[in-house]
Parts: C-alpha cells; sequence; structure tokens
C-alpha cells in the first residue's frame, strides 16, 4: 500500500464529508438552472463514494458497493415498520400542526395517482443516490471503531451542513431558517442508522426510509413550510431519541466481524 492510498484509507471518512460539503456548495455556482441543482447535489455522496473506493479498494471494493443497491429483498416486518414509522412522523407533523392552531384541520395535498407514482420514483432515486455515499460507504466504516449513536450524530452533523446549500439564495430552502434542516439532518441519521443496523445493513431500505418520510410531505398540506421545517425538527428529534431510548444496538459497539 503506497502512502497515497494509506492516507485516503486513514481519512476516508473525512474527505469524503469534507468533499462533499464543498462539492455540493461550490455547485451552486456552476452555469446550471437553479431546478436541477438539487439533483446534482444528490448525485456529489454516490459519486465520491464510488471515486474514494476505486482509489483504496479497486474494482473489486467498487462492485462490492455497488452490489448493495441490488439487495431489494428486504423483509417485510421491517418494510412495513419503514412505511407506519415516516408516515406517523409526518402525520405527527400535521397533528402538531393542528394542536397549535396552525391549521384549521389535516389536510391531504392534491395529488393525482401519476403525480403519486411519480413523486414516489423521483424521491426513491434521490434517496437511493445519497444513501449509498452516507450509509452505504460512510456508516460502515464508522461502525468499525465507534457505537451508532455516536456514528448516527457524526453523519447526521456533516450532512446537515450539506443540506445548508440548498438554503443559498433562489434554491428549494431559500428564506428559511437553517437551523431546523441540522436538527432534522441528525434526527434522521440516528432513525436511518437504526434501520441499517436492525434491517441487516441493506441501504435499499434506509432508501426506502429517507425516501418515504419525503414523500408523506403529502400529509401536511397547509402547513407552511417554515413551520413544517421547526415541526419536521421536533418530531425527527423526538423520533431518533425514543429509539435511542429503547434500543441496545444504538449504545454497544458492533461485532466487527460483521462489517
Amino acid at each position: 500500500m503506497n502512502n497515497k492510498t494509506f492516507f485516503l484509507n486513514r481519512y476516508a471518512v473525512a474527505i469524503f464529508c469534507a468533499l462533499t460539503i464543498a462539492l455540493s456548495f461550490a455547485a451552486y455556482f456552476l452555469p446550471l438552472p437553479r431546478e436541477a441543482l438539487p439533483f446534482l447535489l444528490v448525485c456529489i455522496p454516490a459519486i465520491l463514494a464510488i471515486l474514494l473506493t476505486a482509489f483504496t479498494e479497486g474494482g473489486t471494493g467498487v462492485r462490492s458497493l455497488l452490489s448493495k443497491l441490488t439487495e431489494w429483498r428486504i423483509c417485510l416486518k421491517w418494510l412495513m415498520t419503514a412505511l407506519a414509522v415516516t408516515f406517523a412522523m409526518r402525520l405527527a407533523v400535521s397533528l402538531i400542526a393542528l394542536a397549535f392552531g396552525m391549521i384549521p384541520s389535516i389536510q391531504i395535498r392534491a395529488t393525482t395517482p401519476v403525480e403519486v407514482v411519480l413523486l414516489a420514483v423521483i424521491f426513491l432515486v434521490a434517496g437511493i443516490l445519497e444513501e449509498l455515499g452516507w450509509r452505504g460507504y460512510v456508516l460502515p466504516k464508522l461502525l468499525e471503531t465507534r457505537s451508532a449513536l455516536y456514528t448516527s450524530l457524526v453523519i447526521g452533523v456533516f450532512w446537515g451542513l450539506v443540506h445548508l446549500a440548498l438554503h443559498l439564495p433562489g434554491m428549494p430552502s431559500d428564506g428559511l431558517p437553517m437551523l431546523p434542516t441540522l436538527f432534522q439532518l441528525i434526527g434522521l441519521s440516528v432513525i436511518l442508522t437504526w434501520f441499517f443496523v436492525q434491517g441487516g445493513r441493506n441501504i435499499i431500505l434506509t432508501s426506502i426510509v429517507h425516501a418515504a418520510q419525503s414523500f408523506f410531505v403529502i400529509l401536511n398540506g397547509g402547513v407552511t413550510l417554515e413551520g413544517q421545517q421547526w415541526l419536521m425538527a421536533v418530531v425527527w428529534v423526538a423520533a431518533g431519541a425514543m429509539i435511542v431510548l429503547t434500543s441496545r444496538s444504538m449504545q454497544k459497539l458492533p461485532n466487527p466481524a460483521s462489517v
């Protein structure tokens, strides 16, 4: 192993996180339509994961990484749990909004069957691209030596910083507060890590969780975008805290032999 490969192996996670943040903000200055940038941002983690794996592990490592995208056989229990949890979280956002008088009633956004399918596909593809980088590449490396909780918090902070690029002028979250975005991603990181550990380290499962929590935004009709930001932060962090308090797997170190 040469010095360059040794360096990349030793600091793979730090390099991945730093480059993902830097490239996400740098992409903003590309001469591209603002509408195209969010899709570019979700591609960056996947591209970096593949490139770093190629540099350190060669073709065999890349094939192993990409093979995680073919693991579509998911235990029905965990699939249903993923859909139930994400549905419940989005419903909780509307219930809290209703309780505080932010909306007169729970409203489901009007969507046609075609729009439902299109939204589901878009969110799933975006989720898979992000998950290949964060849960497919970074998470297993950190779990070799750290607890699932520690790993979740580290990933959540950096993942949240990446999403602050969406708050730049002209981007989808322009004008919305940044702080709840950070809390949302930290809470969601804990939730996704729990599904990853409990669901057999399957990133298709985490991709479904990732996509479903976005898709069920249809339950939050009538809630303002800023209201959604803060309520999502509260609900996502609360859900993550419940997982930490009730799941021993989040506290202990995984068996290195299983990584």
